[in-house]
């Protein structure tokens, strides 16, 4: 009877044990792959900013899915890669003409190894104007191994609004 607790108990360990490892080495081999993933969502938004900075509606549009979708900073909504781009044309040859933005990546999660969302700090800097200062949200999504954003989400940070600046 000893014997036989002893080898169940043994057994018992000798799962959990390999449970653990498993596990662990699953972990790991996220963390490994996240971090090249990560690598690749931060220079596809240097991209997107290097447009950006450019007036390059083209690069703009390009690091979104086919069917991604972005909101302005003033709540107007744009569905599809295509309509993504000629906002982009309507900016660059109007509001925003030389403008540039800056952004600092806060935070960065993935949700599953194809879909991440980052959360962003961005300064707008626009001729003539003062510095706009922006919050964004953004999904990313992994297609055929490359990364694209799906969905963006800018809003206007608070205090910038003229209601909370200092006076």
């Amino acid at each position: 009877e000893f014997r036989r607790v002893l080898f169940r108990s043994f057994l018992r360990t000798g799962f959990a044990s390999l449970l653990l490892c498993s596990a662990m080495l699953a972990w790991q081999t996220s963390a490994v792959n996240h971090a090249a993933d990560e690598a690749a969502i931060k220079t596809l938004w240097a991209k997107f900013e290097a447009g950006f900075n450019k007036g390059d509606w083209k690069t703009c549009a390009s690091v979104f899915t086919v069917d991604g979708d972005r909101m302005d900073s003033y709540g107007n909504f744009f569905h599809g890669r295509e309509t993504i781009e000629k906002s982009y044309i309507e900016i660059f040859s109007g509001a925003y003409k030389s403008g540039t933005t800056n952004s600092k990546l806060i935070s960065l999660r993935f949700v599953t190894p194809d879909v991440a969302i980052a959360d962003l700090d961005t300064e707008v800097h626009l001729p003539n104007q003062p510095v706009r200062l922006l919050q964004a949200t953004t999904v990313y999504v992994k297609q055929n191994g490359q990364w694209f954003i799906s969905a963006h989400r800018p809003r206007v940070r608070a205090q910038t609004l003229p209601q909370n600046q200092k006076k």
